[in-house]
């Protein structure tokens, strides 16, 4: 190997360079999640950026301001509450759906679709709580 005053230094621009398509490659692979199938291969998806719960926060008060309702502050602390502000969060064995976790039995009316819809779900719990309905929350007298 034929050594120069700058082998040392293109060989430190290599490793720099390595490491650092590394850790790129590393970020993009934790953007990522599995979700198994039913045919038990997994199937490999991105993360939206869009549901992270800062920007689902924004999202809650943008609706609420838009439709003039008066307690944004408390609907984004509902939210946290019921789902940690992840739309597409399942409890009470699979009957409670979404943000505000619309629960499937007391309100059949309500689709899968439109539960985990961070816009339609916001609205509605909107609609509810000015009806007088916010008790329907547990999370409601924590807040």
């Amino acid at each position: 190997m034929l050594k120069t005053k700058h082998t040392s230094k293109i060989a430190l621009l290599i490793l720099v360079g390595t490491v650092l398509g590394i850790c790129v490659l590393m970020m993009r692979l934790s953007d990522m999640v599995e979700y198994p199938t039913n045919g038990g291969f997994v199937e490999i998806k991105a993360v939206s950026v869009r549901n992270t719960p800062i920007a689902v926060e924004a999202q809650i008060r943008q609706i609420a301001q838009n439709e003039g309702f008066e307690w944004p502050d408390y609907l984004v602390r509902l939210a946290r509450c019921e789902s940690g502000l992840d739309p597409n969060v399942v409890g009470d064995s699979g009957y409670s759906r979404g943000l505000f976790q619309i629960h499937s039995e007391y309100w059949p009316g309500v689709s899968d679709e439109e539960a985990f819809d961070i816009e339609w779900s916001t609205e509605w719990t909107m609609d509810m709580i000015n009806a007088g309905y916010q008790h329907y929350w547990s999370c409601d007298k924590f807040i």
